[in-house]
């Protein structure tokens, strides 16, 4: 549906994902003047919200977890340097069963995709790259049932294709609050992805405390 300047996409729950999710719910996209968001500058930029609520079910055999997106914004533009800056804000988000909290994240990434001017239909099968990213905020999870875990992760030149196929780059996850740092044997855990020399294999390292692992 498209109101004016802006757009309602509404899911339908019977439909899996290419990540493995079903939606049920709609969002709401302005864009801010903008027709394409190769057009989406400064002052003219893309926002994206909630229509009340945008339910996320990921189904395993007779298990399926769900998670309410409820609030929050993301806004998307053009950063006029040959990619696409995403930024989020007061992403609220609570799982309907096993927690009593909501998270609040908020961050920015930075996406370069092979061709500015594309259309969702070239997607398939291109390659992305996310050139730098920071993600953080307090989680719906909780270690002692009174508050938050706090998370953070960067990205660096993380290359990937559809269905979320990562091919090269860093991704560096920490938990910054909320927890016992004496129980873990590290809060940050990097996870470097390659492809191996002969293109065969995805080579995945992972350093924690110390430790690294390459599988």
């Amino acid at each position: 549906m498209c109101i004016r300047d802006s757009y309602k996409i509404t899911f339908n729950p019977a439909y899996m994902d290419m990540d493995g999710y079903s939606r049920e719910g709609a969002v709401l996209i302005d864009t801010g003047e903008a027709p394409l968001l190769e057009e989406a500058v400064a002052g003219k930029v893309w926002t994206v919200t909630f229509d009340e609520k945008l339910v996320l079910t990921a189904t395993n055999g007779n298990t399926s977890v769900k998670a309410s997106l409820v609030g929050g914004s993301t806004q998307l533009y053009n950063d006029e340097n040959g990619a696409y800056a995403i930024s989020i804000a007061n992403q609220a988000c609570y799982l309907d069963s096993g927690s009593n909290f909501t998270s609040n994240w908020g961050g920015r990434m930075t996406l370069k995709p092979e061709n500015m001017n594309f259309t969702y239909s070239d997607c398939v099968g291109e390659k992305f790259v996310v050139k730098e990213g920071l993600l953080y905020g307090p989680s719906f999870y909780t270690m002692d049932n009174a508050t938050h875990l706090e998370l953070s992760m960067t990205l660096s030149n993380v290359e990937y294709y559809t269905k979320s196929s990562i091919r090269e780059g860093k991704i560096e996850a920490m938990m910054t609050g909320g927890y016992d740092f004496t129980a873990f044997p590290s809060p940050k855990v990097t996870v470097q992805y390659a492809v191996s020399a002969d293109g065969k294999k995805l080579l995945t390292t992972i350093t924690y405390n110390g430790n690294t692992v390459t599988i």
